[in-house]
């Protein structure tokens, strides 16, 4: 394969691929189906779980491999599991107990539906929160020691992402990845990250890292970005991920700014097929 020849666009989406009302707006859908034209493959990598990441893969309409929860789950074109990393159930006891201290309430991740524990409005309200970013389907109970299926992450949600970060990282150190956004924390398995994760999906397909793209705008897409051959934060990233970021795109998810540098790396002749026999999925 050439360097520099990309033959792997990995994007992430809230915040990236998706506008800032939550759509793939006819401009960004547009140009990665250009992308895709030029035989590149396609990746969405998102914190998501894939159940909450469909919407946006169905708005795009082309076959796409993912990379789901933050790294935890890969999936092929016919969503095939080509790896899924879970938290022990010790993990989650540990998580669990640090929520319960703290008087907040937990995503509790299956594949398809999210598990939670109302106990408060506030609770309710953070819970109607995150379903409308993310069209998330919950099942309210009474208790998660009912749940017995094995989970990618726990989510706490909050609106003190800095109280119950901190005291997350007291009570747990590296035994769990911890990762925190606007209103909510997530806790992974040890050594588990989007970087990881979209590593795993490049070995697994058999493509070189560095012949891959990755665009993001989020803490979590720090080693996303620093795994990927070229790196691009959004103009609407945090300071820290436009840090290490291979360049920055000049406009923001609400004016395109996806759209607008996919545009100019296809003027570019950035974006080519994986020569053939090469890549498996």
């Amino acid at each position: 394969m050439t360097i520099g020849t990309i033959h792997l666009l990995a994007l992430d989406l809230d915040g990236t691929t998706l506008s800032h009302d939550g759509i793939v707006t006819p401009r960004t859908k547009a140009a990665i189906e250009k992308v895709a034209a030029t035989g590149a493959i396609v990746a969405l990598c998102s914190g998501r779980s894939n159940a909450t990441m469909a919407a946006a893969k169905a708005s795009i309409g082309l076959d796409v491999l993912q990379v789901a929860f933050n790294g935890c789950l890969g999936l092929g074109y016919t969503e095939n599991v080509l790896f899924k990393d879970t938290l022990s159930t010790d993990q989650v006891s540990a998580v669990l107990n640090v929520a319960t201290q703290l008087n907040s309430t937990v995503n509790y991740y299956s594949e398809s539906v999210i598990y939670a524990v109302p106990k408060s409005p506030q609770h309710k309200a953070l819970i109607a929160r995150y379903q409308a970013q993310t069209g998330a389907q919950y099942k309210l109970i009474d208790s998660y020691s009912s749940i017995q299926t094995a989970t990618c992450k726990l989510l706490i949600l909050t609106e003190t992402v800095a109280e119950v970060e901190r005291t997350l990282r007291t009570a747990l150190g590296d035994t769990v990845e911890i990762v925190r956004d606007n209103y909510f924390v997530e806790c992974l398995p040890a050594r588990v990250n989007k970087g990881v994760g979209f590593t795993k999906l490049c070995k697994q397909i058999g493509m070189p890292v560095q012949n891959t793209a990755a665009f993001g705008d989020g803490i979590n897409d720090i080693e996303f970005l620093q795994a990927a051959g070229v790196g691009v934060a959004m103009a609407n990233a945090k300071a820290e991920l436009k840090s290490v970021a291979s360049r920055v795109t000049e406009f923001t998810n609400r004016e395109d700014g996806l759209a607008i540098e996919l545009e100019r790396m296809l003027e570019q002749g950035r974006f080519a097929a994986p020569p053939a026999g090469t890549i498996e999925m």
